[in-house]
């Protein structure tokens, strides 16, 4: 009876805390209001549903577009098929100008978007994937204030553009491989907002290269099957911020991939934006497996503070890694 009193108490405290915290975020999680900048016929209050919210730092967007029945599709002339297939793309603008975005953060994997979704490197754009524009459609994108670093902090004025691109087909007729593209976007418009932008800070993070553990316990060799060693191909990562070793919710960027390496002897230079000064970082260490999950080869986890040096490199060891070198060079607020 006692045993099942405690797994009773303890599934009503899990319920509880999970409603608390919930809670919690619908108290913090404010509505952004927007209005219409410019819009095309078909984009407006009876074809989209379009919700902004801010809650920590974060932007969501949720759009949803109902196709109505007198939609013009273009038709290809040449096979008389209307042509269904387009995607949304999503552009962020400060001040009449694309907002500047960072390579660094092209491997970022925690929006929770569906597949298919890409990313410029360059600017706050994100490439949507292809969909039959004949069935409705819905997206959610979570976007941390930090991507939006070249924003001053304080209340600030941002414009969202919804692209709808232009329309793709391909198939067969009579065995006869066609592909068929229009340049039309009949879906277009902008919507003009406020966000409560925070300070932002920049740490560069330098990394010198890493040696695997290669003894009579634990070896590279073999790990991968093929026809040369069946040597890994490693590649690290940074989760940030991270809480503990095991958070693994926030993956900021990866590196390449040195294939078939005992050794990864590439320099790589990751830009790091972040709100406090001193946040948790992890670090991990993979090798890629096209078969399965990445098999995990080591982390490291501590204070960002831990790794700012004097210019030279730390060298680290840990798990499977013999040594990891790294350093961080702290530049500061770059939005004030």
């Amino acid at each position: 009876m006692t045993k099942l009193i405690i797994c009773f108490t303890l599934i009503v405290s899990f319920i509880l805390s999970g409603c608390i915290r919930e809670w919690d975020r619908r108290l913090e999680t404010r509505t952004i209001k927007y209005e219409f900048v410019k819009k095309t016929e078909y984009f407006c209050n009876k074809t989209i549903d379009l919700s902004l919210k801010e809650y920590k730092n974060t932007l969501t967007v949720k759009f949803k577009y109902d196709t109505p029945k007198d939609f013009p599709f273009p038709v290809d002339s040449s096979y008389n098929n209307r042509i269904t297939e387009t995607g949304f793309d999503f552009r962020f603008y400060y001040n009449n100008r694309l907002i500047g975005s960072d390579r660094t953060m092209s491997s970022v994997k925690i929006y929770r978007w569906e597949r298919g979704w890409e990313r410029d490197t360059s600017t706050l754009t994100f490439y949507g994937p292809q969909y039959d524009m004949e069935r409705s459609y819905g997206t959610r994108l979570e976007l941390p204030y930090y991507m939006f670093h070249e924003v001053p902090e304080g209340r600030q004025e941002i414009v969202m553009e919804i692209f709808q691109k232009g329309f793709y087909s391909e198939g067969y007729d009579e065995d006869e491989y066609y592909v068929y593209e229009k340049d039309t976007s009949i879906v277009t418009g902008k919507v003009r907002f406020e966000i409560n932008m925070p300070e932002i800070r920049k740490t560069i993070l330098y990394g010198g290269g890493f040696e695997l553990q290669n003894d009579s316990e634990w070896s590279p060799v073999g790990m991968d099957f093929s026809f040369r060693k069946g040597l890994p191909d490693i590649y690290w990562t940074v989760y940030y911020p991270a809480k503990s070793e095991d958070d693994t919710r926030n993956l900021y960027c990866r590196s390449p991939e040195a294939t078939y390496a005992y050794n990864y002897t590439y320099n790589d230079t990751f830009n790091i934006f972040h709100y406090e000064k001193d946040e948790g970082i992890r670090i991990g260490v993979y090798d890629r497996d096209d078969l399965s999950r990445d098999d995990f080869l080591g982390d490291w986890y501590g204070k960002m503070k831990e790794l700012e040096t004097d210019g030279s490199y730390l060298e680290l060891e840990f798990d499977h890694v013999k040594s990891f070198l790294i350093k961080a060079e702290t530049v500061g607020v770059i939005n004030d």
